[in-house]
């Protein structure tokens, strides 16, 4: 399934990493200082599940 999550502040960037690791085709939209921090670093979890997850991210609907 292809999901955009609009908001890529720490819930929806935590929902974007766990539907990616489900693997679902996930996108990110949100303001451009998070968009270039998940561009350039990916996402960081912490917790249970965690790890880095590489997902696209815009500062726009595609």
């Amino acid at each position: 399934m292809r999901v955009l999550v609009y908001g890529a502040g720490a819930i929806g960037s935590l929902f974007g990493a766990r539907l990616v690791a489900s693997g679902h085709a996930v996108t990110l939209v949100g303001r451009p200082e998070h968009v270039d921090a998940i561009r350039s670093s990916g996402l960081r979890i912490e917790g249970d599940r965690a790890g880095v997850v590489a997902l696209p991210a815009d500062t726009a609907i595609p």
